[in-house]
């Protein structure tokens, strides 16, 4: 009679050293290591750094895409489209939003310079090996022609980005001239 309590006792006692083997597993896989740490961040720890970086730049983006569509959606063009029977959907697809997008391209390239900037203290925060933690480390071990390299490069990418959001404006509105 004692016999089934046993087995019974012993199976709840495997089943909660299992969970707990799983949890300790879980938790390992998403730990938030030390500053300094070379241990590399999962995909899930890595997901806060992303927020960090990504969510102040969603507020601005959905902002500027909004007064931008809202005032091409009073334009003549967009009224013309209208009155030609294209479809609310088409109107605000291929006129509103293409008109109106075009103050969040400007933005994107002083927000790239944010972000790249903004990645020197989010790699260390959350202990992500990168350009920015080595650049910090460079900085504090005195090497200076390290760090010049890393700023070097953070310019040559911020140009690189500008060009492109130059080029993206030309093919969004072809009344913007690219210069030589």
């Amino acid at each position: 009679m004692r016999e089934p309590h046993l087995r019974a006792a012993q199976a709840r006692i495997e089943a909660a050293e299992a969970a707990v083997a799983r949890a300790r597993l879980d938790l390992e896989r998403t730990a938030i290591v030390a500053p300094f740490d070379a241990q590399v961040l999962t995909r899930d720890a890595n997901l806060g750094s992303q927020v960090a970086a990504g969510a102040p730049l969603a507020a601005a983006v959905a902002r500027l895409t909004r007064a931008g569509v809202l005032e091409a959606l009073s334009s003549p063009f967009v009224r013309t489209a209208r009155a030609k029977g294209l479809a609310p959907s088409v109107v605000l697809v291929r006129h509103a939003l293409r008109a109106g997008i075009v103050p969040v391209v400007t933005w994107l390239g002083p927000a790239t310079a944010a972000v790249l900037t903004g990645s020197l203290v989010i790699e260390r925060i959350f202990a992500i090996p990168g350009m920015g933690s080595f650049f910090v480390t460079s900085v504090m071990n005195r090497d200076y022609t390290l760090a010049t390299g890393v700023l070097l490069l953070y310019f040559g990418l911020v140009a690189v980005l500008n060009a492109f959001v130059e080029v993206a404006l030309h093919l969004l509105d072809p009344r913007v001239e690219l210069e030589s």
